[in-house]
């Protein structure tokens, strides 16, 4: 827009400004799905201001979203699992154990405390991230190659996203 420093109100954008943002937006490498968020956002803006601006038209709904991204993606098979796992060092290491054999998201594994984790019991106990509005804890249990594992750590005194030290 700031090639279109004169433009200060509603009424004052017309198709070729839209044009040239939606442009400007994709040619800026943002993802399909980044730039069909802004251009619904702003055809939705658009209509809803349309007596309030004194708009005639909706110029946004000249601009078409762009087409879904499709990433090819499979799961690893059994031998491509092992090689990633037994390269594994460090943090990923455990990482991965703890993600493979829970099914936890990233953001959950690495932010794993361990007053989530009950050895004796052999549970994991904790309010994911993604649920973590409802507040409800999920019990996984933990396989036995997984304590095999989390036994092998140094030290059990920090959260696992501090993996040094432990």
């Amino acid at each position: 827009m700031r090639e279109h420093e004169s433009v200060k109100y509603l009424h004052e954008v017309r198709d070729t400004t839209a044009e040239a943002y939606a442009a400007d937006l994709w040619t800026s490498r943002v993802r399909p799905r980044t730039y069909n968020a802004h251009v619904t956002f702003l055809r939705s803006m658009f209509l809803v201001l349309t007596i309030q601006a004194g708009l005639t038209t909706n110029v946004w709904d000249g601009i078409p979203n762009m087409g879904k991204e499709q990433e090819s993606r499979r799961p690893l098979d059994a031998k491509e699992l092992e090689k990633v796992c037994s390269s594994a060092k460090g943090n990923l290491r455990y990482w991965f154990a703890i993600g493979l054999y829970t099914g936890l998201r990233l953001g959950d594994v690495v932010t794993l405390k361990w007053n989530e984790v009950n050895l004796e019991e052999g549970i994991i106990e904790r309010v994911p991230m993604k649920t973590r509005r409802t507040n409800k804890k999920v019990r996984f249990p933990i396989h036995p190659l997984l304590l095999m594992i989390l036994l092998d750590l140094p030290s059990r005194n920090l959260s696992f996203h501090r993996f040094s030290g432990m």
